[in-house]
């Protein structure tokens, strides 16, 4: 039995004293002393409660409001600690992605400076004779190793793992086909097959095509799509090209280079050298710069077109050195 089943029986039994009590007659009550007037019973929901020997339950109605209010204050707490996290994140990967790529860009201009040399090389007529500029292949590709070397060292962030390892392959395709030149020219020495030798040579060649490929299509393409998705944008991805036409890897550029750049093999009997006696110079490399016309010794424009009166027996001199 709870507190408040207690006053209801109290109240009954108040009623129960009034219905004894004589009509029109005097109360019980001592003269002179009226009755106590009873108080009226209060609803239930509007008594106080009070706690009851026995342990009675007491019902306690929220206040809503203040709970609106915490929960309120609550959402704003949170969301201002989840815009700072969010900032610090994003500032700490654009770092990231910017560290990164201010490697690869370092790597990209030393590895595009080699594709130049290498076109040097193999075009410029002062490059020096076959065996110079083999020489000159070989250093470039001891260095474009130790660069695809450096490359595999470098830290990439997580979301770039996939296009690190592009990044990495072009640069070893360089390397590679750098090697693959050189002993393909070399071999060059070794068979009268200039057909076969044009081949082999474009066929190590295309692995520079391979890796300009590779570059643009798996390396930067993807690198640029996680930039946009992470909503990177003051970070650039570096472009690298190795090979700057594609014609100078074909067959037919490859024999006119490989014709450009042959010497004669001379043979020896008995320690003397045997030229052939066809009316080639050999052993010889022709010098840029200046062009003279004898005998009257004008010096031609490199630049613009000349206009000449030229003598009987007029020949033009060129400089010359004997390698």
């Amino acid at each position: 039995m709870t507190y408040e089943d207690d006053i209801n029986e109290f109240d009954l039994l108040l009623d129960d004293d009034e219905e004894l009590a004589p009509r029109g007659g005097r109360s019980t009550a001592a003269a002179g002393t009226a009755a106590a007037p009873r108080r009226a019973a209060r609803p239930a929901a509007d008594r106080e409660v009070a706690p009851h020997a026995s342990g009675s339950r007491l019902r306690v109605t929220p206040d809503w409001n203040r709970i609106a209010a915490v929960l309120f204050v609550a959402v704003i707490v949170l969301l201002i600690l989840w815009f700072a996290v969010s900032s610090i994140r994003s500032h700490s990967r654009n770092s990231a992605y910017k560290e990164y790529f201010g490697q690869v860009r370092d790597i990209a201009s030393k590895s595009t400076d080699q594709g130049v040399e290498l076109d040097t090389i193999l075009t410029d007529a002062n490059a020096g004779d076959r065996t110079q500029r083999v020489q000159r292949i070989q250093q470039l590709s001891t260095r474009a190793a130790k660069l695809a070397k450096d490359a595999a060292a470098i830290e990439a962030p997580d979301q770039l793992t996939e296009s690190q390892q592009w990044f990495v392959t072009s640069l070893d395709y360089r390397a590679r086909g750098l090697s693959s030149l050189q002993r393909s020219i070399t071999d060059t020495t070794k068979t009268t097959n200039r057909a076969k030798s044009a081949e082999n040579v474009a066929a190590a060649m295309s692995r520079f095509v391979a890796s300009d490929v590779v570059w643009s299509d798996s390396f930067a393409t993807g690198s640029r799509d996680v930039l946009k998705r992470d909503d990177v944008k003051d970070v650039t991805v570096p472009d690298s090209v190795f090979v700057a036409d594609l014609d100078d890897v074909s067959p037919a550029s490859v024999t006119k280079m490989l014709a450009r750049i042959s010497v004669a093999t001379v043979t020896t009997k008995g320690g003397t050298a045997a030229v052939p006696k066809d009316g080639k110079i050999r052993g010889g490399q022709l010098e840029g710069g200046q062009i003279t016309v004898a005998p009257t010794g004008k010096t031609l424009s490199l630049s613009s077109t000349n206009m000449l009166t030229l003598p009987e027996g007029f020949a033009f001199e060129v400089p010359f050195t004997n390698q």
